[in-house]
This record gives structure tokens, C-alpha cells and sequence, in this order.
């Protein structure tokens, strides 16, 4: 379920990257292109809140009605809080840099584990109405609900992420002296 973006760069760039690392020069850059990568993993993330914030949870027999008075956000408002990216930028057998963002389970509260699994479910999942064990519903999230947010981050992040690598393949030519 992780949305991920990974930028490989050329053979011609590794070299660059290789012979930059032995100046100072090459931390600063890379600490930049890590920031760069924060940077881009913040906007995903709100994107993919934005995203899942909006996404209609379903619930009766047939899953047919919206949930809730005025369709209430209480399954959709920890998962959106669980959102993490994970950055990555490596540069030893091959420069690739990249991000991932997942929901971690370990934000979501107790009991809600294991829901952003059961809402890929095309059945949905059941659970008791506030705990009365007599009376239980099926909830349903739509197909794509978390695709959906990534098909609207992807374009942005994959370009931030291209014009960041040029930055920073532009200073590591103007570093090492080669245009």
C-alpha cells in the first residue's frame, strides 16, 4: 500500500556523485537534496490527507448509505493523522533518491490497526456500533481510495524530484569543474 517515487539517475551522474563525495562540498549538496526530499514528502502527505479526508465511507447491509450524522470523520481522521514518509537517497552502488509514504500502524490508535487493510477489502469490514455487540455494521471505502491521492501527488513529486536531482547536478558539475 505505500506510495512510492524513486528517481534512478544516470551513469553519468554516479560518476559525479563518486567524485564529489570526497569534498566538502558534496555533504552540503547532498543535505540539500535530503531536504529537498522532506520537502516534496510534505506536500504528498498533505495531498494524500486531502485525499482521504474526502474518501466516503459507506455503511448499512448494502453499504449504500453515507456513515454518519453529516458523514463523520472518525475512521478517516486517524488514519489521514498515521500518514509517514520514509526518504531515501543513496549513493553508493547507484544514485537513486526517493520517497515513500505509508500509514504506519503504529500511529493509529487502538482497535484501528488494522483498518486501512480492511478498507482495500472489496467487502468491506464489520465492527459493533459504538461497542454494542448487538448491533453490528458493514462499512465500505471505494476502490482506489488510497490510489486516488497518489495519482494526484505523483506528477508533482516526480517533477520536484527531477528538478532538485538537476540542482544538485548542476552544483556537483560547477564543484568539480565541469560544465
Amino acid at each position: 500500500m505505500p506510495v512510492q517515487v524513486e528517481v534512478t539517475i544516470t551513469p553519468d551522474l554516479d560518476k559525479l556523485t563518486r567524485a564529489l563525495r570526497r569534498t566538502a562540498e558534496g555533504k552540503l549538496i547532498k543535505n540539500e537534496m535530503a531536504r529537498a526530499l522532506r520537502e516534496i514528502g510534505k506536500d504528498v502527505v498533505r495531498i494524500e490527507r486531502e485525499s482521504i479526508m474526502e474518501t466516503p465511507i459507506t455503511a448499512d447491509p448494502r453499504g449504500t448509505k453515507p456513515s454518519g450524522k453529516g458523514g463523520g470523520k472518525g475512521i478517516r481522521r486517524p488514519i489521514a493523522n498515521s500518514i509517514v514518509t520514509r526518504n531515501r537517497l543513496t549513493t553508493t552502488q547507484r544514485t537513486v533518491a526517493g520517497i515513500e509514504v505509508r500509514v504506519s500502524k503504529s500511529a493509529l490508535p487502538e482497535g484501528l490497526k488494522n483498518i486501512p487493510s480492511a478498507m482495500e477489502r472489496r467487502g468491506g469490514w464489520r465492527h459493533p456500533v459504538f461497542g454494542n455487540r448487538d448491533v453490528w455494521v458493514r462499512q465500505k471505502a471505494p476502490d482506489g481510495w488510497w490510489t486516488r491521492g497518489k495519482q494526484r501527488a505523483l506528477p508533482m513529486a516526480e517533477a520536484k524530484g527531477i528538478a532538485a536531482m538537476q540542482r544538485a547536478e548542476r552544483r556537483m558539475r560547477e564543484e568539480l569543474g565541469m560544465r
